[in-house]
């Protein structure tokens, strides 16, 4: 009999170990909804100071705050060439895949975000008072819905892939477009982004991701700003996770 007992625990115990490995693994991922979720029967004295002892609108309303402080901490003034800034109009054609998805954090520990209160460029230019392109700003809406499709951020993993449009992309929407743009307004802003962040190296070979180009790498090594860029578009270097 105590043979038996053996030979049935080994089994059991494997399975248990299997079951511990897979449960480890998913707690990993979606920690951040775990820790949300088991918040909910947290309870704390009414001294105490802690996230917990808050309502979710005034913890919105405390991080919001919070976030609008080191942004203008953070904040650098760049170098007036040419007096470009003030713009002197108020019509501006807004370019870039970003403008309307725009970046709005890296991945990583930093990757928890809900883009859905989010305003993104197109919705911070139009209201500061200025008047957009409305055609660029339905392209890129366009666009959008067609790459939905296609990979994108998870909590473990990055997105490399370089969304932005190709010029041929630019004409098949419009035989007129870039006339029309000039037509609009003589005045442009161009907004680029790029992932980067904890947890993965950026690429050292864009070949395998779409917008990619075989030999192309990351400027900057690990966590580094910006993949680079495709023949023909600029190449640019930035912080991490970021817009520009």
């Amino acid at each position: 009999m105590k043979k038996s007992k053996h030979i049935v625990g080994g089994p059991s115990i494997a399975v248990l170990l299997a079951a511990g490995i897979v449960g480890n693994s998913l707690c990993s991922i979606y920690y951040s909804q775990i820790q949300a979720y088991m918040q909910r029967f947290v309870t704390s004295s009414e001294s105490a100071n802690s996230m917990t002892d808050l309502s979710r609108d005034d913890a919105y309303t405390q991080a919001l705050q919070l976030c609008e402080e080191v942004e203008s901490e953070g904040l650098v003034l760049l170098k007036n060439d040419n007096d470009t800034l003030p713009l002197g109009t108020d019509k501006i054609n807004l370019f870039g895949y970003n403008s309307y998805k725009t970046v709005y954090t890296d991945y990583g520990s930093g990757g928890h975000h809900n883009e859905d209160q989010n305003f993104n460029f197109i919705d911070g230019f139009e209201f500061a008072g200025l008047q957009l392109n409305p055609d660029l700003t339905k392209f890129y809406q366009t666009t959008a819905q067609k790459r939905a499709s296609m990979t994108g951020m998870t909590v473990s993993n990055a997105d490399f892939n370089i969304y932005e449009e190709t010029l041929a992309e630019y004409d098949e929407y419009s035989a007129t477009f870039w006339q029309d743009a000039k037509a609009y307004s003589d005045v442009a802003v161009y907004v680029i982004g790029r992932m980067a962040g904890e947890g993965n190296d950026c690429p050292l070979d864009m070949a395998g991701y779409y917008g990619g180009e075989a030999g192309r790498q990351t400027s900057g090594g690990r966590g580094g700003p910006f993949p680079a860029a495709p023949a023909g578009r600029r190449r640019t270097v930035g912080k991490a996770g970021s817009n520009v």
